[in-house]
């Protein structure tokens, strides 16, 4: 729309944590399939992730826009991997 690069979920997307978003970028860590000792996919994708730095601003012109993403080890994580 206008001109602007956007990133699209399904109508049905879940944003409470209990499942992976369906949508936007695949994101596959620390394996791609099933496993028997964590969800299919891995944990990465259904984890909190903290923005670090992002380039988004006010000015629309910005000619490379970023955003710097850090996912954090925990209890959850560590029970897996």
């Amino acid at each position: 729309p206008h001109g602007s690069e956007v990133l699209y979920v399904r109508p049905d997307a879940v944003f409470d944590g209990s499942k992976p978003i369906s949508g936007g970028i695949p994101h596959c860590f620390p394996q791609f399939g099933p496993s028997d000792k964590m969800q299919q996919h891995g944990f990465a994708r259904n984890s909190t992730w903290e923005v670090i730095n992002s380039s988004a601003d006010v000015n629309p012109d910005y000619p490379e826009p970023s955003v710097l993403l850090q996912l954090s080890d925990n209890e959850y994580t560590r029970s897996m991997w």
